[in-house]
């Protein structure tokens, strides 16, 4: 079975509506989260940390790129909080890319603001909207990136979409916002597709 379906019940408090939503999620993307939480036991993180984590984003090219968000005990720093665990084609992690230090894991969930990590997808989001990127004609694609193997490089692309046609060639073009997840800075720059 190539994809499993998995139903989520959300409640909402207004007026207590029972809402069911079917998500599709790729058993390679399980199997890469799984890989990637095995890892994070290895090296010697608590259980109480690995129960901690939430998966944020699972992005995969030819490597698959596992982001959780670490849930702090405090209020935790909803922006800055995320792990990244890069996983090469044959599913063995990347210790190059980013190696975790279990040390600063800790500290950082039991003080989130005091040890920041890096900028999770919300985070990201909440940047492009102060950087004012509009909302296009399509909802924005929201995506991490790397150039390199190095965490150094690890940045989000917020791509909305200004113009589309459809006559003749495929051609679309917008602008995008691409951030630094280590630091926030911010680069506008404008794409465009023809097919």
């Amino acid at each position: 079975m190539k994809y499993l379906h998995i139903s989520l019940f959300v409640y909402l408090i207004y007026g207590c509506a029972k809402k069911e939503v079917h998500l599709d999620v790729s058993t390679k993307k399980i199997e890469a989260s799984q890989i990637a939480i095995h890892y994070l036991k290895s090296i010697g993180c608590s259980a109480e940390l690995i129960g901690s984590l939430t998966v944020d984003t699972i992005y995969s090219v030819s490597a698959t790129l596992v982001l959780f968000n670490i849930n702090g005990r405090k209020e935790p720093n909803s922006n800055w909080n995320m792990l990244p665990i890069l996983l090469h084609p044959d599913q063995t992690i990347d210790t190059t890319f980013y190696q975790p230090n279990v040390e600063k894991l800790e500290k950082h969930r039991n003080a989130p603001d005091s040890f920041p990590m890096f900028l999770n997808r919300s985070g990201a989001t909440t940047l492009a909207q102060r950087h004012r990127l509009e909302p296009g004609i399509k909802p924005w694609k929201i995506h991490p990136a790397w150039s390199s193997n190095h965490v150094q490089d690890l940045t989000w692309i917020i791509q909305n979409t200004i113009q589309e046609s459809t006559n003749g060639a495929y051609r679309a073009s917008g602008k995008q916002l691409i951030i630094n997840a280590i630091n926030g800075e911010a680069e506008t720059q404008f794409w465009q597709q023809i097919e």
